[in-house]
């Protein structure tokens, strides 16, 4: 039965953030209400002084507090020198030994930095003064999401720097909205990054996640509050290498990248392997098979154009498993769109099917009228008979034979369901059509499928789908190589834009369902 007519426009939700300032001034701001809040009356001088030629600030609360990590959320920018806190009852005292720069404003950030005595509370403030006759008074405010989920980013530093010299001159701290306020700024060029500060050093290191504006420089000569959102992600490494690398007996190493190993050629031990005993996972991902049982050491040399690394390791566990037989799917159930596949442990070399009975359960009929195929560690049966049902596999000793030895007795039960039991989606792609994407159907935020689509894809059929609710990910594949790359800060360039249709789409046994995927401009 199919539903016709039936078309589910699903809109694209962009991010919309409430503007709302992390990092407040003196006087206080949107923090937390049991927090040590400053008395602005007593603090001396008072914030937004200028004309400033002292080397000391004070500013009393209105509890008693303790500093929090004084020496690393206490920072006077631009920065130029340390700031040195001490407590004195109800006052923190603010004092520094190097000669400020003439006609500047000045920011001291108390980043979590006082705490109330008893619950632990905290607060985000920043104290301003200039040196000059003017305090700069601009402000600039941005939101910051993730690139690829799109939600809000909090406790991530918005940052302005000096483009010629790349010094810290101002920055912020999100909220749990994402927003950032940066305040006490002159009209100005600036370079503007927003970062997951780790370790609290005020400086990008290269694991940190990063995002960028599209401009490349911030041009700010009046109050500024910008409505598209920095994307923040996490960049890849600079250099290719081997990420992982892990033996799991009888028989196996399980190596990962951070580039493709496609067509890159593989050595174990000095032994170079051939292609039929090793399986490539994705891309960037091997399954090698190979008998280490003389030696508890392994030395992996990866080569091709983009990569020569080696990762060498050792092992401990001499203990063989006996050689094991199991299917792909945990539950035990297979669509007609799925191949019915069992994997080994160990890398099989041959197939005995004498030793192997196939029963319909319903009748006990035995089934003779199949084919089966094996590669690496799995093998694969294909049913020619058009009845779906409830089926016992059985395998005699001998039935499997591996590197590493017979399979034992085994056996188990699979279900085969018709057609009748799934639903389908038919999605019109059409507004795509001039780029090539990635589709993801998506389930309760994880992935089920993904599909590499090129130019003119017009329509996709997602096949073979339990009754449940579904949603989509689509991603421009701006560079046609198959799966969605994060940016990169030095070429400047920003992730591959992520539309996220959360709208969820029902599916029901028996029926399709037609969509078409229009991002809501």
């Amino acid at each position: 039965m199919r539903m016709v007519g039936y078309r589910n426009i699903i809109v694209f939700l962009g991010l919309i953030l409430a503007s709302c300032a992390q990092v407040g001034t003196i006087t206080g701001g949107p923090v937390d209400t049991n927090a040590p809040q400053p008395v602005e009356k007593k603090s001396t001088p008072p914030n937004g002084s200028t004309n400033f030629t002292g080397n000391e600030v004070e500013i009393t609360f209105d509890e008693f507090f303790r500093l929090n990590e004084p020496n690393i959320n206490i920072r006077m920018v631009p920065a130029h020198t340390t700031v040195n806190a001490r407590v004195k009852g109800k006052k923190l005292i603010l004092d520094w030994e190097d000669e400020l720069q003439p006609n500047t404003t000045y920011a001291i950030y108390l980043n979590n930095a006082v705490r109330d005595i008893t619950e632990r509370n905290d607060t985000v403030m920043q104290f301003a003064f200039s040196t000059g006759p003017i305090l700069d008074t601009l402000t600039y405010e941005i939101s910051v999401a993730d690139a690829w989920t799109s939600n809000a980013v909090a406790k991530c530093l918005v940052g302005l720097f000096n483009p010629e010299t790349n010094e810290l001159l101002n920055f912020a701290e999100t909220s749990t909205t994402g927003q950032a306020k940066l305040s006490y700024l002159q009209a100005n060029s600036y370079k503007l990054l927003a970062w997951v500060d780790q370790n609290n050093d005020l400086e990008l290191q290269d694991h940190e996640r990063v995002g960028f504006i599209n401009e490349g420089e911030l041009v700010l000569t009046e109050n500024q509050a910008d409505s598209i959102p920095i994307r923040l992600f996490k960049p890849e490494a600079s250099e290719p290498e081997i990420t992982t690398a892990t033996y799991i007996v009888p028989g196996s190493i399980y190596a990962g990248a951070n580039i493709s190993l496609v067509d890159a050629l593989i050595q174990v031990n000095g032994e170079i392997i051939d292609k039929d005993h090793y399986q490539i996972i994705g891309t960037d991902s091997l399954h090698i098979f190979k008998d280490l049982t003389d030696t508890n050491a392994v030395e992996l040399i990866i080569s091709s154009n983009q990569l020569q690394d080696t990762s060498t390791f050792r092992f401990f566990n001499r203990t063989m498993p006996d050689i094991s037989l199991r299917p792909t799917k945990n539950n035990l159930t297979y669509s007609p769109w799925e191949e019915l596949t069992f994997r080994s442990n160990a890398f099989i070399e041959s197939v005995d099917t004498s030793f192997i009975e196939i029963t319909r359960v319903s009748d006990s009929t035995l089934i003779t009228d199949y084919s089966y195929s094996y590669m690496h560690d799995a093998l694969t049966f294909e049913l020619d008979s058009n009845e779906y049902d409830l089926y016992l596999f059985s395998f005699d000793e001998g039935a499997l034979n591996t590197t590493h030895g017979s399979l034992a007795a085994y056996e188990s039960k699979i279900t085969l369901n018709p057609e009748r039991k799934y639903g389908s989606l038919i999605v019109d792609l059409n507004y795509y059509s001039p780029s090539d994407i990635i589709v993801y159907l998506m389930q309760s935020g994880r992935i089920l499928k993904e599909v590499p689509l090129k130019k003119n894809a017009g329509e996709y059929t997602f096949v073979g789908l339990q009754a449940g609710t579904y949603a989509f990910v689509v991603v421009h594949d701006e560079n046609a190589n198959g799966r969605w790359d994060v940016g990169n800060l030095d070429g400047h360039v920003q992730p591959e834009q992520v539309d996220h249709y959360s709208t969820a789409v029902k599916v029901r046994a028996n029926w399709d369902v037609d969509l078409s995927l229009i991002p809501n401009e």
